[in-house]
């Protein structure tokens, strides 16, 4: 007869497996756990008395009223501050006398911005939308002409306006959703889409501004997109708000004598020199002249757009 003492000893070992699955969970479980769904009720009030970490925008308000209203006029405005200057709870506890900091530096926010921190967001991925502002950091210097290495981002843009809009999108045009090929394809055609039978007709520049568009091509601008200036920002499948970007502080970015930037290329100027000079020349008022936001077009529109092609209506309109 053969011997089975080993199925009972696996069986034992079984049950006793069981009845441990079934009885630990019993002997290890809070007492509130399951009151009010699969967590313990008394995390709630827990968690209710920790003090906050992040304070949110509005707790920088009583010390940066102008910079955080710039801020909130711009396309940053959805980012909020401490996801660039960090948690606020030691400063503001510091600056408002509320609690004992050990060391000021704690105090202290981030202020200094790598690159690295700018393309967590903005970084060029096939996932990413279009409409939304993204870059290959090596080509975006490289088209910019810039030739010092190691240059942030921040040398040009703003990050509380990077755009320098002088009005916000809130406030801007309707406009068309203007289409990109890369909306659909993951190479960019060899042709025209005109060119594919049956293509789904798209929205571009050149569809409804044709004139103004072959006129631009022609100006020193050229080699910068529509994009560049006229800002689109999406609303839904078909719509979006434009905004220009004519502030002086936006033509600044590249002609304001930056040391990171090929000067054979880019022509540079000193602004406190530059005003002056051209005030005189043109019989301006030179008080007016430095609070006016739109400066630079008064004598430089002529090298993006003929002026009299804007007292046209947009061409090809259906």
């Amino acid at each position: 007869m053969s011997d089975y003492s080993h199925v009972f000893r696996i069986g034992l070992g079984v049950i006793l497996l069981v009845l441990a699955g079934w009885w630990a969970p019993r002997w290890w479980r809070p007492e509130s756990y399951g009151e009010s769904g699969p967590y313990r009720t008394e995390s709630l009030s827990e968690n209710m008395q920790r003090e906050f970490t992040f304070q949110g925008r509005q707790s920088c308000r009583p010390c940066h009223p102008e910079i955080l209203q710039t801020h909130q006029k711009d396309v940053h405005v959805t980012v909020p501050c401490e996801d660039c200057h960090n948690a606020a709870d030691k400063h503001n506890a510091f600056h408002q006398g509320t609690a004992e900091i050990p060391n000021v530096n704690q105090a202290i926010l981030d202020r200094e911005f790598a690159q690295a921190n700018c393309v967590v967001c903005h970084l060029k991925l096939t996932a990413r939308p279009t409409s939304f502002p993204q870059v290959d950091p090596d080509r975006h210097l490289n088209f910019h002409h810039v030739t010092a290495e190691n240059t942030f981002c921040t040398a040009c843009h703003n990050p509380h306006e990077p755009l320098f809009l002088i009005t916000s999108f809130d406030q801007a045009k309707i406009h068309p959703l203007v289409n990109q090929c890369r909306d659909c394809h993951d190479t960019p055609p060899e042709k025209n889409y005109t060119a594919a039978p049956n293509h789904p007709a798209i929205i571009t520049c050149q569809k409804c501004h044709p004139n103004l568009v072959s006129d631009y091509n022609q100006r020193p601008h050229a080699y910068l997109p529509c994009g560049a200036c006229h800002q689109l920002k999406q609303k839904n499948e078909t719509s979006a708000r434009i905004n220009r970007r004519n502030s002086k502080m936006f033509c600044l970015m590249c002609h304001e004598n930056p040391d990171h930037l090929n000067r054979d290329l880019v022509p540079q100027i000193v602004l406190i020199e530059h005003l002056p000079e051209k005030a005189q020349i043109r019989g301006l008022d030179l008080e007016n002249l430095e609070t006016n936001k739109t400066a630079c077009l008064l004598c430089h529109i002529d090298t993006i757009h003929d002026q009299n092609l804007f007292k046209q209506p947009p061409e090809n309109i259906r």
